[in-house]
């Protein structure tokens, strides 16, 4: 029974641990894709809302109709823009769950490669409402 147990507790895992997994890549290709489009409004939509709105924090996605927000995705779209330019290449190399301020994140260290040159950046990402949105870029 103990191992029948311990079967289905790894088998639930790995599902978990897989999806978590798709989900993360398919965050990092859409904000990719995006930044790269200059879609900023679609930028918001992938970008948790991090200011002084207590209610807001880390709890909603950043506001399209909000011109600082807006702004706010428009300058993080642009460095996203800048690493996959100067890139030929980029591999998400480790992923970690944190918990922080009694949330849990999802840091993602990326490697950008341009040919022998490899940049690693960080990205954290927080889950809201069973999406992945991007906190902030290390």
């Amino acid at each position: 029974m103990n191992k029948f147990l311990l079967v289905i507790i790894v088998f639930s895992v790995s599902i978990f641990a897989q999806s978590n997994d798709e989900r993360l890549t398919e965050s990092i290709e859409n904000l990719f894709a995006v930044s790269k489009q200059r879609d900023y409004t679609k930028v918001c939509d992938l970008i948790a809302y991090t200011g002084s709105d207590e209610t807001r924090y880390l709890s909603a996605k950043l506001n399209a109709k909000n011109n600082y927000e807006l702004q706010q995705a428009e300058r993080i779209a642009k460095k996203i823009k800048a690493y996959v330019d100067i890139s030929d290449s980029y591999e998400i190399t480790s992923t970690d769950m944190v918990k922080e301020e009694d949330k849990e994140f999802l840091h993602a260290k990326i490697e950008f490669k341009s040919g022998k040159q490899i940049l690693e950046v960080v990205f954290k990402f927080v889950e809201i409402n069973e999406v992945l949105l991007l906190v902030e870029i290390d």
